[in-house]
């Protein structure tokens, strides 16, 4: 039997919302996006910069979104978390077959993720 794309992207948009769970209407590329944002509370957790982490992601967002370099602003005492969060999204990027430095993808995956 046929599949057809509109059919399964459907199923798969109400098994996200059956388990309640947001593709923001991205279908099964919302799996992606769904990953990164697991992955990226992860590996903060794991490197315990919880919240600042995500400040700091928050922060290179808003420098790129406005053409600035990812780190403009970073006071020296913030270097290291700012390299910590590079490596952290640099990773998630190696995972899902993406280059370093793709601070581009990181605002669709991971803009506003708290």
């Amino acid at each position: 039997m046929p599949i057809k794309r509109d059919t399964l992207r459907e199923n798969v948009r109400n098994a996200f919302y059956k388990a309640g769970l947001s593709t923001n209407g991205r279908g099964a590329h919302g799996f992606r996006h769904l990953y990164a944002r697991n992955r990226f509370k992860h590996l903060l957790k794991e490197r315990q910069i919880g919240s600042e982490g995500y400040d700091m992601l928050q922060r290179i967002i808003e420098n790129k979104d406005i053409g600035r370099a990812a780190n403009y602003g970073v006071h020296q005492a913030k270097h290291d978390l700012f390299r910590q969060v590079e490596e952290v999204v640099n990773l998630i990027h190696a995972e899902m077959g993406h280059g370093a430095g793709r601070w581009d993808l990181a605002k669709v995956y991971l803009r506003g993720e708290s």
